[in-house]
């Protein structure tokens, strides 16, 4: 019983009290979805399955001779789970794509705020890997990437790939960013140039902020707001129960394409990007986006469990 208690909140309970339905634009935790899914609640974003298993596969697809990995992360539960899945998703896809084993190293974990990552550094530059992980947040992101650079990490390691601080990486150290830098980037305007809306949002922004090179949450956010208004519409008023089947059926296009969830957990299952993006000579900004990729979300979905860990 008081497991029970501890996970309840979990579970949103404020939304059966309240009658009401959300959208969660972003989260990467697997359990929002799993164990603690809410048949109220839907994620505009993808879990740590679909977005870092898929980081590996590119990484496979894209460097087969880097097989010693290593990570350095926040030592966060939700990051704990990417940690794994990108572990998994290096065994798995390079043994598919490059026909080799991988070696991955123990990860290092690293509290929130720290501000000073110089051991954590030093450890790194030791270690026998090619290939880094990286998962900090925010300004810790940043501030590794630049104390990084006096030791020479851009040379030691022939990529980084990066879990999420995306284009904020090289708006804040233009030239002095990384060479071989990939990142897991959910929305990037110029990922589908093809996408009407993504390129209206993408103007109006930019039109609004002066900052050609929006965070990506802004697409996230855009595409959750969106997929309401589009299923109230559809259900024909804000009735909760009319509006939450009416998400399950939507297909309304958004910033980062088709806005569809699966039926079973309520999974955003649109399609998934990367980018490379490092320090570039020839560019005003001292960097630029070099390469896209883009990987299926009906590939990269895991099963559904809702109400059941995933394993």
């Amino acid at each position: 019983r008081a497991l029970q208690e501890l996970e309840e909140p979990r579970r949103l309970p404020l939304l059966e009290q309240a009658n009401a339905m959300m959208v969660s634009p972003g989260p990467s935790s697997m359990s929002i979805t799993h164990e603690f899914y809410n048949a109220r609640n839907f994620r505009v974003g993808f879990p740590a399955v679909m977005a870092y298993s898929s980081q590996a596969r590119v990484m496979a697809q894209k460097f087969p001779n880097v097989t010693t990995w290593v990570g350095l992360l926040h030592d966060l539960g939700s990051y704990h789970d990417l940690a794994v899945q990108f572990a998994d998703g290096l065994r798995e896809h390079y043994k598919a794509i490059a026909k080799k084993d991988v070696k991955i190293l123990d990860p290092l974990f690293v509290k929130m705020g720290s501000g000073d990552f110089k051991q954590q550094i030093s450890m790194l530059m030791q270690s026998e890997a090619t290939g880094l992980f990286n998962a900090f947040a925010g300004q810790d992101g940043i501030t590794f990437y630049q104390q990084a650079r006096a030791f020479g990490m851009d040379d030691k390691f022939k990529v980084i790939s990066d879990a999420g601080l995306g284009l904020a990486v090289p708006k804040a150290m233009g030239a002095n960013t990384p060479k071989n830098l990939w990142g897991f980037v959910p929305w990037y305007a110029g990922a589908n140039p093809e996408n009407a809306v993504s390129q209206e949002v993408h103007k109006a922004y930019v039109e609004l902020t002066k900052d050609d090179v929006p965070f990506w949450p802004v697409g996230c956010g855009h595409d959750g707001m969106w997929a309401i208004m589009d299923a109230i519409k559809r259900a024909g008023g804000t009735d909760t129960a009319k509006v939450i089947a009416a998400m399950e059926t939507g297909n309304s296009m958004g910033c980062m394409g088709p806005v569809v969830f699966r039926k079973e957990d309520h999974q955003y299952v649109g399609d998934v990007s990367f980018l490379h993006y490092g320090a570039d000579a020839t560019s005003p900004a001292g960097w630029k986006v070099l390469d896209v990729v883009r990987v299926p979300g009906r590939e990269a979905v895991e099963r559904a469990t809702p109400g059941q860990k995933y394993s």
